[in-house]
């Protein structure tokens, strides 16, 4: 399922690249409701799945602040923020609490992740690039 969204998220960014639309995928590793109870969790575990983790993300890719983002799958919550590299984890740092905060940090990992690569393996230079 997760290579699916990654895939999914790089193709909506090359098509809808084009129209100024961005397009972005969030996996939040968080517990909710719905995953709640399932199994017994030390302290520690409960507070770095805190979906406070998750917030954060989701403010700065509503934010015009996130434009130059395209195409990327952000791992957040359980104690990591993270780019993914088609659906292996790229580069990593500390989650932050706040949306200002998070999106310098957001584009440094992109920057130092690798490209999205097309279906033929090559690197795309841009999400919309054909």
């Amino acid at each position: 399922m997760k290579a699916a969204i990654a895939a999914l998220t790089t193709v909506g960014a090359r098509e809808l690249g084009r129209y100024g639309v961005t397009v972005n995928a969030i996996s939040p590793i968080a517990i909710t409701r719905k995953t709640n109870g399932r199994r017994e969790r030390t302290a520690e575990e409960l507070a770095a799945r805190d979906p406070a983790w998750v917030s954060p993300v989701v403010a700065w890719l509503a934010s015009e602040a996130s434009a130059k983002i395209k195409g990327r799958v952000i791992e957040a919550g359980g104690g990591v923020l993270a780019i993914a590299e088609g659906w292996h984890r790229g580069p990593t740092a500390q989650p932050v609490r706040g949306p200002e905060e998070v999106g310098p940090l957001i584009e440094r990992l992109v920057s130092e992740s690798r490209p999205n690569v097309a279906l033929n393996g090559k690197n795309l230079a841009t999400p919309w690039e054909p």
